[in-house]
Formats: structure tokens, C-alpha cells, sequence
């Protein structure tokens, strides 16, 4: 690191320092010592968020127009507006590199948790060194495992740390990854009181911080239901000063993870039962749902079934709709799912689809899902032209399964398939 980034860096530390006394003369002693671990290090909150200057200056300026209200009150304004913060906000394509303190053992459990977050989000979380803003792992003794929220613009690269070997577990490492990439805490949620119980007593005072929530005014869950499996979610025993439970799931039921087929996950609301990726039906997302759906005046025209490939070229002529439809908000849907025999590829040939064509297949499509993460959204296709010049567009499927979906808000969606495996 050169000396002007050594000075910078300097800088901005004394700038939050400057403002987190600014903003502790203006709140009540009992939000005030919620702050004994940012004294430890002014720019670190909620032990493994780091706070920038823009960030701190955010808070203060929030409680001097709210007055007294708590911190807890303020501190997820950038979650909900994204205009507070707007250079924070990280585009598709996200680089990251490793510096001098990174052993070749520590980049091979890193990958696996950058790994977690590709397979399993849009984002390319991608290796290279050369490009700023980036995510930069360090292993740096003393400050365990921390890492900023959101991207950096003003830096050339962000530090994510992680202190070896403690924070060298998956989970660990693709929490802290999150943060980077934008995530607050899941118990931190508004709503959190209605899915755990939170036992403030069973937590050391100077962690009491870590748990506060939000507010409807200050964040926004995007209509996204409780996870408590989430990676941002604490465990159950988090910041415990006696070795009692600081958090425990409100259902009983929840108190044993559920474990779902399908990339299926836990429904918070009743626990013994799972949200399923579409395409997929049962309390744990074991089967394929080969029945569909129709609104209500619709005749419900699925044929949707469950194939297996063989050598030789099958073929699935799909249609789903009415001309009586149109709908913004019901759809008609069927699934066909094709499996190989085991360490097969399924090869498919779409040789048609349409029939109502539009600009992001708004009102109907053939999605096409084949990712090892089946909740994963696949290929859609909606207009001849999806198919490009040749009018046949070939996919291989190399995860054991290719899920074929047919949607359709509006008039007729259909699709001619070939499949093979080999």
C-alpha cells in the first residue's frame, strides 16, 4: 500500500471518529453504550460490519433529524433507499483479489464460498486484481472476521477480513461476502420478533448492538419471507455470555432444520413444510408438478409429465393457455422434467416457441432450467427469434435433470422439443 493510500485511509478513520462523537453527544446514555465495541475500533459496528464515512455521516445526519430516536432506528436507511447510497451499489460483474497474507489453503476454502454466492445468485463474482472498486481478502491477525457493506467507490479495493483459521469455515466466509456485496444481518429485520425469540440477558452488554432490528421506515425486505437458515442469520447461541440460546426459532418445529429436496427452503410461517422453487410440490419439494394450473374460467390444458432420456431423440410438444386469457397478476403453468440415466447429459433441441412474443417475455414463456441449484431461474424463451438464425437453439443439461416450464398471462404459450441423452 502506498503512502497516499496510507494517509487516505488515516483520514477517513479520524473523519468517523469525528462523526461517532459527533453523533454519541447527540443520543441518550442508553443507546451510547451500545458503542463500548466501535470504541475498540472506530470504524467497525455491529462486530463484523465496517462503517465508511459516508455511512457515519448517514447515521448522524438520521438522528439529527429524528432527535433522540435510536441508532437501531436509522442505521438501515441505505437497505431501503439505495439513493442514500447509490455508489454502494455493485454491478453484475463483481472482482475481488487476494493480498500478500492469503496462503494457497486459504484461496482454495475462499473460492468455495465465492463459488456459493455464483451458483446461487445473477451475480460473476470473479478473480482479478487489476480492477477497482474490488473486493480484497486479507488474513490479518486481531481483526477477525469484518467486512464493509456494499461497494467501496471511493477505494480501489475494499478489504473483506479474515482471520485464519477462525473464520475459515463456508458459512463464516460467505457471510462476510454478503456483507461486501450489500446484505445487513436476516435478525436484524423489523418483522424478526415474529418468527425468533431474542433473549437480550443471555448476551454480553457490549454485543447488545448486533441485535437490534430496523424499522418499516428505515428497511425494506422486498416482500421476501423470514429465512432462518439464511447465511446472514446468527446462530442460536451468538455473542452468549453464558452458553444460553440468544436467539430460538418462535415455532417449535423450527427448532429442527428442515432439510428440502429440490433447492427447496424452510417456510418460516409453519416450519414443518417447505417453499418450493416453481416446478416443484410436496411438504419437502419431492415432486415434480406435473398437474399446472389454470385461473379460474380457464381450462387447464397441461400435459406436463415426467420423461426419461435415452439415447434415441424424443420429442414434447407443449401448450398451455386460452385466447380467453388475459391476465397481469394469474397465470397458466405445466412442467415436464426429463432425467438421464446417472453420468448422463441431456441434450435438447427447441425447435419452436411462441406464440405471443414481446420484449422480456412479459406475458408467457418456455423457461428451461438445468443449473445445479434448481430454484435457480433458467433460459426463457418467447419469440422465434430467441432461437437465432438457424431457428434451433441447443442446450445441454449437465446436472441430472433439465426442468422444462410453459407460462402464460396472456393468450396461447407453446414449445416443440427435442431431447437425447448421451
Amino acid at each position: 500500500m502506498d503512502s497516499d493510500e496510507v494517509k487516505k485511509q488515516n483520514e477517513e478513520k479520524e473523519m468517523v471518529k469525528k462523526l461517532l462523537a459527533e453523533y454519541k453527544r447527540k443520543v441518550n446514555k442508553e443507546i451510547e453504550k451500545n458503542f463500548k465495541e466501535m470504541e475498540k475500533d472506530e470504524k467497525l459496528k455491529e462486530g463484523d460490519i465496517v462503517l465508511n464515512v459516508e455511512q457515519a455521516q448517514y447515521l448522524l445526519d438520521t438522528v439529527t433529524k429524528t432527535k433522540n430516536r435510536a441508532f437501531v432506528r436509522a442505521k438501515r436507511g441505505a437497505a431501503k433507499n439505495a439513493r442514500e447510497f447509490p455508489n454502494h451499489k455493485w454491478p453484475i460483474l463483481v472482482p475481488f483479489s487476494f493480498d500478500s497474507t492469503i496462503s494457497s489453503e486459504m484461496k482454495a476454502h475462499i473460492y468455495k464460498a465465492v463459488k456459493l454466492w455464483n451458483d446461487n445468485t445473477c451475480l460473476n463474482i470473479v478473480e482479478d486484481d487489476e480492477v477497482s472498486p474490488r473486493i480484497q481478502f486479507t488474513n490479518i491477525v486481531g481483526r477477525g472476521c469484518s467486512a464493509n457493506v456494499g461497494m467501496q467507490s471511493s477505494e480501489a479495493y475494499q478489504e473483506v477480513d479474515l482471520e485464519y483459521p477462525d473464520c475459515y469455515c463456508l458459512g463464516t466466509m460467505a457471510h462476510e461476502i454478503g456483507h461486501a456485496l450489500g446484505f445487513f444481518h436476516e435478525h436484524e429485520r423489523y418483522d424478526r420478533d415474529s418468527f425468533v425469540w431474542f433473549y437480550p440477558d443471555n448476551v454480553d452488554p457490549e454485543n447488545h448492538h448486533a441485535f437490534q432490528k430496523g424499522t418499516t421506515e428505515s428497511s425494506d425486505n422486498y416482500k421476501v419471507p423470514y429465512d432462518l437458515g439464511s447465511v446472514m442469520h446468527y446462530g442460536a447461541k451468538a455473542f452468549s455470555i453464558n452458553g444460553q440460546h440468544t436467539l430460538v426459532p418462535r415455532a417449535e418445529a423450527c427448532r429442527v432444520t428442515m432439510n428440502c429436496d429440490n433447492d427447496g427452503f424452510q417456510n418460516p410461517d409453519t416450519c414443518s413444510t417447505c417453499i418450493c422453487p416453481q416446478g416443484y410440490i410436496g411438504a419437502k419439494c419431492q415432486y415434480v408438478d406435473t398437474v399446472g394450473y389454470a385461473p379460474v374460467g380457464i381450462d387447464n390444458t397441461c400435459e406436463g409429465n415426467i420423461l426419461f432420456a435415452t439415447p434415441n431423440w424424443q420429442y414434447i410438444n407443449g401448450q398451455i393457455g386460452s385466447k380467453n386469457l388475459d391476465s397481469k397478476t394469474d397465470y397458466s403453468y405445466c412442467h415436464w422434467q426429463i432425467f438421464p440415466d446417472i453420468g448422463q447429459i441431456i441434450l435438447i433441441e427447441v425447435l419452436d416457441v411462441g406464440q405471443v412474443c414481446g420484449d422480456g417475455c412479459t406475458w408467457g414463456n418456455t423457461e428451461i432450467r438445468t443449473a445445479e441449484n434448481r430454484g435457480n431461474t433458467g433460459i426463457r424463451l418467447c419469440c422465434r427469434s430467441d432461437l437465432g438464425s438457424s431457428g434451433k437453439l441447443t442446450i445441454t443439461a449437465t446436472n441430472g435433470y433439465a426442468l422444462i416450464s410453459l407460462y402464460s398471462f396472456n393468450n396461447i404459450q407453446r414449445f416443440s422439443i427435442n431431447f437425447r441423452q448421451y
